[in-house]
């Protein structure tokens, strides 16, 4: 079987499994982040993971078969996208092995990469469907922001090796201060390469909070605002324009988590997203902590070391939420609640040339 006709027929598992969770109201985790390491050989200030300075002292790794019987188990709960993202991934020996196994079950994999290891690990990430590069902007604010001098060419090494290899690639942005004039140039590779871009603006908590993501709300609709008008002359950003206008229009304060719909009433005439998270997706870390999503925090949820997958997976229904102005999630829930556009441009992203998907 071809790889697009395989990423058609896992396209269309996904898209069945979401009429299946709405047509019988039921939990499914069709789409699992799963960090299969906490090691990493960057330090950037503003990362999530880094939750009690876990990389200095990353706890061990889940054996290559507990990896593979929680993949297991995840696809018989629903899973039918799977995110393998760390820490860096590709320290991992046997990420091959994983890599392959997610793909026999017939699931779309992605990889979210640093981009050092790339070439070393080659064979093992070709498979995949999608591999996200990690980039700040141009070299000088690249190297800086992630405090690894080199890590920008590391960046450019995988683009020219990944470039016409199979995966569609993506470059991920973190919305800082310090790169923020580095757009222009992001964009650029992207064009370059036949990939697409996008941002996140960072989600703070005490131990990864700097004055580098300290953005003002007029800042951040500013921003979105700008990525919506150049999505519009034709730069590759990957977020659908539905997205894009719903983030740019975001009536309440952009930190502000809106954990029942009842607060829905305080901004009138604004159409909210209804959160997917811990409904149609979940994360899973490398201790073993399941929980909804990052902008809820790391380890708030169950451990699956404890209780295992199927009862993690059942009590985070105890931990429900409404809504939020993080771009990622938003671009996800409405992709896991079929809206038109967002499904347009997900089909795009999945089935047409790296590139080509820059409408929807």
């Amino acid at each position: 079987m071809s790889r697009k006709t395989a990423q058609f027929k896992n396209s269309a598992k996904l898209g069945a499994g979401i009429l299946k969770s709405m047509a019988l109201r039921k939990r499914m985790p069709l789409m699992v982040s799963f960090h299969v390491t906490n090691r990493c050989n960057m330090r950037c200030p503003y990362c999530y993971a880094n939750y009690d300075e876990r990389f200095e002292n990353p706890p061990p790794d889940f054996t290559t078969e507990e990896c593979l019987d929680i993949i297991d188990d995840f696809y018989r709960l629903g899973m039918r996208w799977l995110t393998i993202l760390g820490g860096e991934p590709l320290l991992r020996n046997d990420i091959g092995v994983i890599v392959r196994h997610a793909k026999s079950k017939g699931v779309l994999v992605e990889i979210v990469t640093n981009g050092y290891f790339v070439k070393k690990r080659l064979d093992d990430i070709l498979p995949v469907d999608f591999v996200c590069l990690s980039v700040e902007g141009d070299e000088e604010q690249h190297d800086r922001a992630r405090n690894t001098p080199g890590s920008y060419r590391a960046i450019i090494d995988a683009l020219e090796t990944l470039k016409g290899r199979g995966p569609k690639l993506r470059l991920h942005a973190t919305l800082l201060k310090s790169t923020i004039g580095g757009f222009d140039h992001i964009a650029e590779l992207a064009r370059k390469y036949g990939a697409e871009f996008g941002y996140s603006q960072v989600i703070a908590h005490d131990y990864n909070r700097t004055p580098d993501i300290d953005f003002s709300d007029d800042e951040l609709r500013d921003f979105w605002r700008k990525l919506r008008r150049s999505k519009s002359r034709g730069l590759p950003c990957y977020n659908s324009d539905f997205v894009l206008d719903y983030i740019s229009n975001w009536p309440a304060p952009y930190r502000k988590i809106l954990k029942t719909e009842k607060e829905f009433d305080d901004y009138p005439g604004f159409r909210f997203l209804k959160c997917m998270y811990g409904n149609r997706y979940c994360y899973l870390d490398s201790e073993g902590f399941m929980y909804p999503c990052i902008v809820r925090g790391i380890k708030n949820g169950p451990n699956i070391r404890e209780v295992g997958v199927e009862e993690a997976w059942k009590k985070l229904a105890d931990e429900p939420c409404a809504s939020c102005s993080y771009i990622q999630h938003v671009e996800v829930n409405s992709l896991l609640g079929l809206n038109l556009k967002s499904v347009i441009k997900g089909a795009k992203y999945i089935l047409l040339p790296g590139g080509k998907a820059r409408s929807g």
